[in-house]
């Protein structure tokens, strides 16, 4: 049996010392400086990371979207940076996002893959529209009576235009397949530059969009019986004063017919056709010829001319007004009465 001493020392042990428990402690807090400073080290270096990181964001945000009210600074510029982040989401940027690719996929299905088509098929309409009008003249003797006039229509091919038609359909086909964001972000920037050369303030819409542009217009005359080419008329700068007029007669009324829309309607919808000192250079052959023209496409014609210069167009006609005018410059129309000889 010990005394309380004993016991007392026991209990202690080896290395229970002061000395013992003061190294203990030395080695915990040396592990725990060391622990603390690899954490430490290892937060700035995280820091370092993310800061590079919000900085190449920032730098990307910038050259997508430049404003020189922003720098590319974490430090100075994160606020102004958070508060654009809250104006895009409180306006929608996802929403905005998505009516971008659905308007994508809407511009693909509908106005490029239909503009292609829609420049050939307005081609077609304007042959078409131009069918019924040389059928009219088709029974219109045009010099003579052996003789007809008809319109001719020639495409003008463009090397331009050609390359514009295969881009288009090369994008179409682009947009068609794109299902990614990425492969939409690819092929738009090519959608963006093909909308740009068609806009009406482009260069390029004139011989590109617009189809009259895309035809040449000519007048062919024909033989009467077999149909065989014997002039074609480009220009008229060379014919006489009648035979200018018997050929703007015919173009004219023509293109009324055609402007109108109802080429294929035995009467236009509109007949009168005012002519202002019309016919006035010609001989009282090409005169007949040309109002002829005129009647046979369908139209009625009022006629003014000067008094000394209508005697080619008076045979030819089935009224006849004389328009006086008095003293204070009042206008009326008097009608000249033929009288039995």
């Amino acid at each position: 049996m010990t005394d309380g001493r004993d016991a007392g020392e026991g209990a202690e042990g080896p290395g229970s010392d002061p000395e013992s428990r003061l190294a203990g402690f030395d080695a915990a807090v040396e592990l725990a400086s060391r622990i603390l400073e690899e954490d430490r080290d290892a937060a700035g270096a995280t820091l370092s990371e993310q800061r590079a990181l919000l900085r190449r964001t920032m730098e990307s945000f910038l050259d997508n979207w430049p404003n020189p009210s922003l720098r590319a600074d974490p430090d100075s510029s994160l606020k102004d940076f958070e508060r654009l982040l809250d104006d895009l989401e409180s306006s929608g940027l996802h929403t905005l996002e998505a009516e971008w690719k659905q308007s994508l996929l809407t511009l693909s299905g509908n106005d490029l893959t239909n503009l292609d088509s829609t420049l050939g098929r307005a081609l077609r309409e304007i042959r078409e529209r131009i069918e019924p009008v040389n059928r009219i003249m088709a029974d219109l003797p045009f010099y003579d009576d052996d003789h007809r006039l008809q319109i001719t229509l020639r495409e003008n091919r463009s090397e331009v235009r050609r390359r514009f038609r295969r881009e288009l359909r090369e994008v179409r086909g682009l947009v068609g397949d794109a299902r990614t964001d990425g492969d939409r972000e690819q092929v738009y920037p090519r959608v963006a530059r093909l909308i740009n050369r068609i806009r009406r303030s482009s260069p390029d819409f004139a011989d590109l969009v617009d189809v009259r542009n895309h035809v040449r217009v000519s007048a062919e005359k024909t033989d009467a019986v077999t149909g065989e080419h014997v002039a074609l008329y480009d220009h008229i700068g060379e014919k006489s004063g009648g035979e200018s007029q018997e050929l703007i007669a015919f173009i004219v009324g023509a293109a009324l017919r055609y402007q109108l829309g109802d080429a294929d309607a035995p009467r236009p919808r509109y007949a009168p056709v005012f002519l202002d000192e019309a016919l006035i250079k010609a001989d009282a052959h090409f005169t007949r010829r040309a109002i002829g023209a005129w009647r046979g496409l369908g139209f009625q014609l009022v006629i003014g001319a000067p008094v000394d210069k209508y005697s080619a167009i008076e045979p030819h006609i089935d009224a006849e007004y004389d328009i006086l005018k008095d003293a204070s410059g009042r206008s009326w129309a008097k009608p000249k009465v033929g009288l039995p000889g």
